[in-house]
C-alpha cells in the first residue's frame, strides 16, 4: 500500500537505505512513483536526492521516461525531459517506440514520435520499416497518424508488395491503404486484395478498390 505522505516518508527511508537511489533498484522506483498520485511532486524530488532519470534496471531498457510512457502518465515527459532523462539511448534507437506499438499504445507512441528532439531515420532499414509497418496494420484505423509519419521517416522507400496492404486489408483499415497509395505505392498492381477484401467483409477497403477502379465480383 502507497503511503499517504510519500515525501516525509520517502526522505525517511532514503536516508536508511541510500542504495534505492542506484541503478539497480530503477524499475521499483520507477513502478512506484510515476503512477503514484502525488508522483508531480515525488519524481523531482526523488531526481533532487540523486536518483538519475536515466537509471534502468540491468534487465530492462526503460528509464524514467519510458516507464512514464509505459504505464501512461506521459504528462511527465516535459518535466523528465528538463530533468536529463532521455528519449533514446543513441539517434535511431527505436527499442520504446517499438514497444509501445507492439503493445498496442498508439496514443503513447504518437506523443514519444512526435517529440521535438525524437531522431529516427527509416531510410536504411527495410526490416525495421516492415516490421512497424506491419505491426500498425494489424491495429487498423487508429494507427493511421504514426504510419504516416514513419512513411515520411524513410519507411516508404520499403513498402513494396502486398504484404503491408494485406494486413491493413484484413484490419478494413482504408485510411492507412490511403497512406500508402499518398507515400507512392500503386494499389491497382495489386488485385489479389480485392479477392482479400471480400474474403474478409472489408467493407470499407472494399468502397475504396472501387474508387480505384477495380472490379468487385
Amino acid at each position: 500500500q502507497l503511503p499517504k505522505q510519500p515525501l516525509a516518508i520517502m526522505q525517511t527511508l532514503i536516508r536508511l537505505h541510500p542504495q534505492w537511489l542506484t541503478a539497480d533498484n530503477a524499475r521499483e522506483i520507477w513502478q512506484w512513483a510515476i503512477p503514484h498520485a502525488e508522483r508531480e511532486t515525488l519524481l523531482p524530488w526523488l531526481i533532487s536526492q540523486g536518483l538519475d532519470p536515466n537509471h534502468k534496471a540491468q534487465d530492462d531498457n526503460h528509464n524514467a521516461i519510458g516507464w512514464a510512457y509505459s504505464l501512461k502518465h506521459r504528462e511527465l515527459v516535459p518535466m523528465l525531459l528538463k530533468a536529463g532523462s532521455t528519449l533514446q539511448n543513441e539517434p535511431n534507437d527505436h527499442s520504446l517506440l517499438s514497444f509501445l506499438i507492439r503493445f498496442g499504445d498508439l496514443t503513447e507512441a504518437l506523443d514519444l514520435i512526435t517529440q521535438p528532439h525524437y531522431q529516427l531515420d527509416l531510410t536504411d532499414q527495410p526490416e525495421l520499416s516492415l516490421e512497424l509497418l506491419t505491426a500498425l496494420a494489424n491495429q487498423g484505423n487508429p494507427a493511421t497518424p504514426i504510419t504516416q509519419i514513419l512513411l515520411k521517416k524513410g519507411a516508404a522507400l520499403h513498402l513494396r508488395g502486398d504484404a503491408v496492404p494485406a494486413v491493413a486489408v484484413q484490419a478494413d483499415a482504408e485510411q492507412l491503404l490511403l497512406s500508402y497509395e499518398q507515400a507512392g505505392l500503386k494499389l491497382r498492381l495489386f488485385p489479389q486484395l480485392v479477392a482479400k477484401a471480400a474474403e474478409w467483409n472489408a467493407l470499407r477497403s472494399l468502397e475504396l478498390f472501387k474508387a480505384r477502379g477495380f472490379k468487385l465480383h
